[in-house]
């Protein structure tokens, strides 16, 4: 029984399929089924004219011969068919049946934090690896500047407070004009601002330091490569040939 590197087989397998398994299966059926709706592909003639008899002196009439090909066999698309139903069916045999030992030790930062990690397993983590990377990326930062981390609030607060007066409107008189002895004073209601007290802003923020948010980040991208190469260890084991296709097709079509 043949073996080869299971990576390389789920290669072959992905090239038959791209990649869908369901997709791959059907596909020799799909060209088939188009084929056999096609009738008048399996179909031909061939037609030879043979003129009569005809009396001294009677012109004999000559005709060329016509013919259609047969653009299919059913026993040809049929087979061509099966053998690639089979094929495929040979090939995720062997991938699923090579999965169920394959495994490898997952090392992170020079440490095994994980034995004999299944590749399904390895698989799904990596998309989950990346859904994390994409929420960690979206998490807003904490603004540059000076900011301490307020224990009591649970978030950070900027260190000097910002001082702001408060101020109300009010109509004050003004003079636009002076008084003369011949003309009374000018004057209008101005609306001024008077000082009334002081504000003593403090701002918080609970987004994440940027250098934080960028160390996860880091650790994210390298617990994706450790998982890569542990990936591409447990697909390295050999895998073996399966002919379960090829059986279930001699069962049904003898």
């Amino acid at each position: 029984m043949a073996t080869i590197p299971l990576h390389a087989r789920v290669a072959i397998l992905k090239s038959k399929t791209g990649g869908e398994k369901e997709a791959g299966i059907k596909g020799p059926m799909t060209a088939a089924n188009h084929a056999f709706q096609s009738a008048a592909g399996f179909s031909g003639f061939t037609k030879e004219f043979e003129p009569f008899e005809v009396a001294d002196g009677e012109r004999t009439e000559y005709k060329a011969p016509e013919s259609k090909p047969i653009q299919h066999t059913v026993t040809d698309v049929l087979s061509r068919a099966r053998r690639e139903w089979a094929e495929i069916i040979n090939l995720q045999h062997a991938v699923d049946f090579g999965n169920k030992s394959a495994c490898a030790d997952l090392v992170f930062d020079g440490q095994t934090i994980a034995s004999a990690v299944p590749v399904s397993t390895l698989v799904s983590l990596r998309n989950r690896l990346l859904d994390l990377k994409t929420l960690i990326t979206s998490i807003p930062e904490l603004p540059p500047g000076d900011w301490e981390f307020d224990t009591a609030r649970g978030c950070h607060k900027w260190e000097k407070p910002r001082i702001t007066t408060a101020t109300r409107k009010e109509m004050v008189p003004v003079t636009k004009a002076a008084a003369t002895a011949t003309h009374q004073a000018v004057a209008e209601l101005v609306s001024v601002d008077k000082p009334i007290g002081k504000w003593t802003e403090v701002q918080f923020h609970t987004g994440m330091p940027a250098t934080q948010k960028l160390a996860l980040l880091d650790r994210i991208g390298l617990m994706l490569e450790a998982v890569k190469i542990a990936h591409f260890t447990a697909n390295g084991i050999d895998s073996y040939d399966s002919s379960l296709g090829t059986v279930i097709d001699r069962a049904i079509f003898g």
